[in-house]
């Protein structure tokens, strides 16, 4: 029977998710009028072949993550037990078998008696110390609903601005790609073809075109090697960047060019506020906070940065003071955290950083694409308007002493 995945909203403005089954659409928006005030989106799940579910929907990424959170913050707020929200989020999706393994797992473990955080634990590879810290937190406080809320919203923040450097990398490499195609397409294939012609003609060929086909020529007569060696070469490239010390490096070239150094301060420290905040609001020490914030950052000379700051604050220095003295924090960014400080409103203070930090990057990612999208297609046009020119020159020589 077809399977909808809904999400409803009551009278006080709770919003739920699931997944109903029925013949078809109408029957389902039916079904869940019954039982629920507001049917906000009913989609279709599509699962026509099951071994194409499982390899689109085989594992357990960020986004089944905060699906995950979602949906039992949502039962656990409701009055669901804790095993009986497991027990249904295990058979909601029964195609995806990564995740519901680790479903189990979890339910398993609580069924045993540990508690959430522990059960979370033995998953390292899909729950980080951030979450665990925030799950652990939660269950200290006996506010486990409102902190996974918290860890949802802090989800959504992050894949926002994941999704938004992402989509902003989109372009530029759809249109690199096509180039490079092209170009491979003119020098493998039609330069030797050319290369017949002119051949056929007594064409004495000018340099720069002797060269490219020569070039085309030893190419295409070894295009098994050429792909083998583009393998290996992104296979090099792929483990060289694992090496820390290489990795941080190409890190720290990439943080120091122009726009791109804005945009990507401007991302660290929506990154710590949001971290931070988010960690701080729960209870979690500050002194612990910081040492997750520290493994949240994305390079080494930044964890060590936090880690000073971290430091300190054991040492009996106010967080702003800190910041300050440690260096690498915007004034503005200092002065609001001391202002938050002494109001007692620091949580609040951090998130409106965030949101802050968040839209300098959304609006910094737009002036980016601005300066790519022109410098990309002035690029792509030298490059195969180039190679046509050097193709088309015995041409232009031929037409030019006939015309003579």
């Amino acid at each position: 029977m077809p399977r909808f995945r809904y999400r409803v909203r009551d009278q006080e403005g709770k919003s739920s998710t699931g997944i109903v089954e029925a013949p078809n659409k109408t029957t389902a928006f039916k079904l869940l009028s019954e039982k629920f005030d507001i049917v906000t989106d009913l989609d279709p799940i599509k699962s026509s072949n099951r071994l194409l579910g499982l390899l689109s929907r085989g594992g357990f990424g960020s986004e089944d993550r905060l699906l995950f959170t979602e949906q039992l913050a949502e039962m656990l707020d409701n009055g669901v037990s804790l095993n009986s929200a497991l027990s249904l989020i295990l058979a909601e999706d029964e195609e995806n078998v990564v995740r519901n393994g680790v479903v189990s797992e979890i339910l398993t473990s609580v069924t045993e008696g540990m508690s959430l955080s522990a059960s979370l634990k033995k998953h390292p590879r899909y729950f980080d110390p951030l979450y665990l810290a925030l799950v652990a937190a939660g269950e200290a406080a006996g506010k486990m609903p409102l902190m996974l809320r918290r860890l949802a919203d802090f989800g959504q923040a992050r894949e926002k601005m994941r999704r938004q450097v992402r989509g902003a990398l989109v372009y530029p490499g759809i249109v690199l790609g096509v180039a490079t195609v092209l170009v491979g397409v003119l020098v493998l294939f039609g330069i030797p073809r050319v290369e017949s012609v002119y051949r056929e003609m007594g064409t004495n060929l000018p340099p720069l075109t002797r060269l490219f086909v020569h070039l085309a020529t030893i190419l295409s007569t070894n295009l098994l090697l050429l792909l083998t060696t583009l393998v290996l070469l992104g296979w090099g490239i792929r483990h060289a960047l694992m090496q820390p010390r290489l990795y941080g490096a190409l890190n720290t070239t990439i943080s120091n060019l122009p726009i791109i150094s804005t945009l990507i301060r401007n991302i660290r420290m929506a990154r710590f506020c949001r971290t931070l905040g988010t960690l701080y609001s729960s209870a979690v020490p500050l002194g612990e906070a910081l040492d997750l914030v520290a493994n949240a950052m994305d390079s080494a000379p930044q964890t060590t940065l936090v880690r000073n700051v971290k430091s300190r604050v054991e040492n009996g220095e106010p967080l702003a003071t800190a910041l300050r003295q440690c260096g690498g924090f915007a004034p503005m960014l200092v002065g609001m955290i001391a202002a938050g400080q002494e109001t007692g409103a620091l949580d609040r203070t951090l998130d409106r950083l965030a949101e802050m930090y968040e839209s300098k990057v959304e609006s910094g990612i737009q002036v980016l694409l601005s300066v790519l999208e022109p410098a990309l297609v002035v690029f792509v046009g030298i490059v195969i308007g180039g190679l046509v020119i050097v193709i088309g020159m015995p041409f232009l020589n031929i037409a030019s002493h006939f015309g003579g």
